[in-house]
């Protein structure tokens, strides 16, 4: 109280004791609006512009003690004395003039970057040795491979500006500010994209494709439209027509004749689709979406690995490598401090608003330990009678279950529970068994599966609980992976029906399709019968929904939400067959082993670069490839991975590699980074190569990978930053160019991206990292690649 009338006493004057407590408050937000306005006043005048304090001052100011609403960067305008309307405009004015001042006056671009302090490497003179000529030019076949791989993939339809929702001026009436124009809306505010899912109709029907999988590989024909009545309502016979036809003619004649029936695509009725195929005598041999066969995939692939294990290569690899953590070293030495002051000139924004994705999150394990004791917990007080899993021939009730296992809600603790990942290093097999509460699987089967008696509703229950904290935070998005496990077709109907039924798409929210690697054991347990079946029941419902979506809607708006495939197992299990062109194909490997690792890859990239190709083709979006690599096992995962997936998670054995270090580098192919799960599993915290990767620049980011058995906050992926902030000492401008890093690597839509990082995909003001960073690591990256490059042209 001391201070206030010290403040005040110039206020006072001559008016003694007689001053009101309204009154004060009324000065002293007078004072604080002054303040601000000064502070605007000076950005302009760093800015160059000529509107003076004066000037914006004219009007005569009152500001009540509602001001702090009016100057709000999130609320917008106050409006709560609606009978005074002169009082309300003249508040208006000098809002306007206020958010004008705060805003528009800050310069763009920012000038920071004048002050870059850049580091060069001059050339010498000296001729190039052969050695030096013949590394580049082999790092060049390696990237030039990669980019004939992966540019098999179309460009993602979602992508396009033409299939995003149309952006509106913000003054026009359709607009969702009303027709306010950009001074009478809230300061700084922008409006998200629209996200939405279950409202859009369904696309119509393509009667004139047909599909089948020949060899581990699906293959699409472009046929005469003649209708037949088959399991799945309209089916195509007979007469192949040319494969150039106009597509787009076609489906304007059939759209009249689409159905919308939903019919679940089972494995019976994937043997009656091929039976049909194979009585008309159509010839398979040709697909209207051709993708590169396995054995051009298997000289591709040792191409690579020779140039990776090669002397030159892996020298030159290796001192690039050291130059660039060098540079990075005097980059921060120098421009440190002018990339702070950069950050503390952007208004609201800071690490803690700035947009980060969990890139790598299993579902199972999206909710900390706490949060799900404190479900399961409820749940058994509140409903104990409740059916929920089937047992020795009778439905069991909640508290049938507890009581058999001799525990009550009381007894129930985070210890009880017994989720967390200890005693795991070196132990995968020990990591899967906690996904058990209280080591029961009967538990994991009723809390954390989508196909149980109670069709997934706990997990779902627990879902929304999870995605109403995202959606509190606004700016922490997620990935989810959840599995598809390939031992029977009608796998995708029930995972869809669960997402349908409980409506868990969220724009903070993406999914991805994970398939376990686990052929072996479903061969031994009898649910298939060749790897090729396998395979069909993963792929072939997809196919069968993107030609006719009406034939499972729930499918087609799940899909809708999936970004991309990931590939999960333990990789440090020692494989018993290598890659070769004389491995059997999917349909004739029968043995009880697993196929190569490297064979998983081809034909779930192969099957997906065709499903990809057919969707695009009917303007649905496109999924990405981001199996686990790298985290334990042979490097030679990492040399497949380079050749046909888009982003890897983990990674941490490029450290043993320095040529895949650096062409991961060169290529800057996403790895999404968990160095606290690495910690439980296979590497210690303090010799992961996180902070390394980073500063050489190579496209890292943080991920949480499974916050249920590693993590304690109920923010998992800021305790994640936090770790690795405090052990490694990342600074400000570090933090925020890892959370641009993830939203860069996420699946979410192009229009997201440009709303969460602004032009470019580079703006300060949305990205909080300052033009000093980007130009740096974009400089860095086009001289290696142009030094490459040239030198590969000398030989």
């Amino acid at each position: 109280m001391e201070d206030n009338s010290v403040t005040s006493t110039d206020f006072m004057g001559n008016h003694g004791n007689d001053i009101s407590f309204e009154d004060l408050v009324q000065h002293e937000s007078i004072q604080k609006e002054r303040t601000l306005l000064r502070i605007a006043q000076a950005r302009r005048e760093r800015s160059g512009s000529n509107l003076s304090l004066d000037k914006i001052m004219e009007r005569p100011s009152r500001v009540d003690k509602y001001s702090k609403e009016s100057i709000d960067v999130e609320e917008g305008d106050s409006d709560d004395d609606d009978d005074d309307e002169d009082e309300d405009g003249e508040k208006d004015g000098r809002t306007k003039d206020l958010r004008k001042a705060l805003f528009e006056a800050i310069p763009e671009p920012y000038p920071h970057t004048l002050n870059y302090q850049k580091v060069c490497i001059t050339d010498a003179g000296d001729p190039t040795d052969y050695d030096t000529k013949d590394a580049c030019a082999k790092l060049k076949v390696c990237m030039d491979l990669r980019d004939k791989w992966i540019n098999a993939h179309p460009a993602p339809p979602q992508d396009m500006p033409n299939n995003s929702p149309r952006e509106l001026p913000p003054n026009s009436p359709d607009h969702p500010t009303n027709g306010k124009t950009k001074q009478e809306t809230s300061y700084r505010r922008r409006l998200p994209p629209t996200y939405e899912i279950f409202g859009v109709p369904l696309p119509h029907t393509v009667h004139n494709l047909q599909f089948k999988m020949v060899k581990g590989v699906v293959m699409v024909h472009n046929i005469e439209p003649t209708f037949v009545d088959s399991p799945l309502g309209l089916r195509l016979t007979t007469d192949s027509t040319d494969a150039a036809e106009d597509l787009d003619a076609l489906r304007q004649r059939l759209n009249e004749n689409a159905k919308s029936n939903e019919v679940a695509i089972d494995q019976k009725f994937n043997t009656q689709a091929a039976a049909v195929v194979e009585e008309d005598g159509q010839d398979w041999s040709q697909s209207i979406f051709p993708v590169h066969d396995y054995n051009q995939y298997v000289k591709d692939y040792y191409t690579i690995r020779k140039a990776c294990f090669a002397g030159p290569v892996m020298s030159y690899s290796y001192k690039r490598l050291a130059v660039l953590a060098a540079k990075f070293n005097l980059h921060v030495l120098l421009n440190s401090e002018r990339e702070l002051e950069a950050q503390k000139s952007v208004p609201h924004r800071d690490f803690y608003n700035c947009r980060k994705v969990d890139t790598h999150v299993h579902h199972s394990a999206c909710m900390n330990q706490k949060h799900l004791l404190r479900f399961i917990k409820h749940k058994l007080k509140k409903y104990p009678n409740e059916a929920v899993i089937f047992r020795d021939g009778r439905f069991l009730t909640l508290g049938e279950v507890f009581m058999s296992l001799n525990l009550t809600a009381y007894d129930l603790s985070i210890d009880t529970l017994d989720m967390h990942a200890n005693n795991t290093f070196h132990r995968f097999d020990r990591f899967n068994l906690k996904y058990n509460p209280a080591g029961q699987s009967r538990l994991r089967e009723i809390f954390l599966k989508t196909d149980n008696v109670i069709s997934g509703s706990y997990l779902a229950e627990i879902t929304k609980e999870v995605i109403a904290d995202l959606d509190a935070s606004k700016y922490t998005l997620v990935e989810w992976r959840i599995s598809i496990y390939g031992r029977k077709a009608s796998e995708w109907a029930g995972l869809a029906r669960w997402f349908y039924v409980n409506r868990l798409a969220h724009e903070n929210v993406r999914w991805l399709i994970q398939i376990p690697r686990l052929y072996s054991i479903y061969k031994q347990s009898g649910e298939v019968e060749s790897f090729g079946q396998m395979l069909r029941n993963i792929f072939e419902p997809l196919f069968a929904v993107s030609i006719d979506p009406s034939s499972n809607p729930p499918l087609h708006y799940f899909l809708q939400t999936v970004v991309g495939i990931d590939s999960v197992d333990d990789e440090s299990r020692p494989e018993h067959e290598h890659l070769s062109d004389t491995l059997p194909s999917p349909d004739h490997w029968t043995s009880p082993n697993n196929p190569p690792y490297a064979y998983w890859m081809y034909y779930t990239y192969a099957n997906l670069c065709v499903l990809n190709k057919l969707r695009a083709s009917r303007g649905l979006c496109t999924f990405q490839f981001r199996p686990h690599c790298g985290e334990a096992g042979d490097v030679d995962h990492l040399v497949s991975t380079y050749l046909c997936a888009h982003q890897i998670n983990h990674g941490i054995l490029l450290r043993k590699n320095a040529s895949l270090q650096y062409l991961y580098y060169l290529s800057q192919i996403g790895i999404a980074m968990s160095p606290l799960s690495n910690n439980k599993l296979f590497l210690d915290y303090n010799k992961n190569p996180f902070p390394k990767y980073f500063c050489l620049g190579m496209n890292v980011s943080l991920s949480t990978d499974d916050p249920l058995m590693l993590h304690f906050t109920k923010d998992a992926l800021l305790e994640e930053y936090s770790v690795a902030a405090q052990v490694w000492k990342l600074s400000a401008t570090d933090q925020c160019e890892i959370a641009r890093n993830s939203v860069l690597q996420s699946g979410f839509e192009d229009r997201y991206k440009l709303h969460f990082l602004g032009a470019d995909y580079s703006d300060i003001r949305e990205t909080n990292v300052s033009e000093i960073r980007l130009m740096y690591r974009k400089e860095s990256l086009n001289d290696e690649i142009n030094t490459i490059t040239t030198n590969a042209a000398l030989l």
